[in-house]
Order: C-alpha cells, then sequence, then structure tokens
C-alpha cells in the first residue's frame, strides 16, 4: 500500500498494569502506537517510530490481515 500525504499508519499498543489489559475502549486521552507506513508528506514522524496520538482520531483499516489505525501527522503528539 502506498499513502497519499500525511497519513500515517500505525499499530496501536496497549498499556498493561496488574494483569489487566486497559483496550482503546477504556483509553480516554493519548495512546501509543508503532509507524507502519507514512505518506509522501508526512515530516517529522518515520516508519518503525513509536508515537503518542490522541486516542479519538483514526480511521480503522485491514492491512496484511492486521487491524491497523489511518491518522494525520498533526494528530501526532510527540515521538519516543
Amino acid at each position: 500500500m502506498r499513502l497519499l500525504n500525511d497519513n500515517i499508519l500505525i499499530r496501536q499498543q496497549f498499556k498493561q498494569a496488574s494483569s489487566v489489559i486497559i483496550t482503546e475502549d477504556t483509553t480516554e486521552l493519548d495512546t501509543v502506537a508503532e509507524v507502519v507506513l507514512v505518506g509522501p508528506d508526512v515530516k517529522d514522524v518515520k516508519v518503525v517510530d513509536t508515537i503518542v496520538y490522541s486516542g479519538r482520531v483514526g480511521i480503522p483499516v485491514k492491512y496484511n490481515d492486521e487491524d491497523l489505525l489511518m491518522i494525520k501527522e498533526y494528530d501526532v503528539f510527540g515521538i519516543k
């Protein structure tokens, strides 16, 4: 797949605390994810970066039999 513009395809990482996994349904604000693909207009984020982004954005995408999320570069708060 080739992304257009400033789109970023990410694999969400879920927090785990005390043997309880917190899923996206209970995650209110910031979420951590691994970058899978980036569009040509993305300037600061690279593939395999770990990012912090708003957990309330994105479009679910099925890619290579994997459930991923498509976001825009401006939804990224930081890079770990």
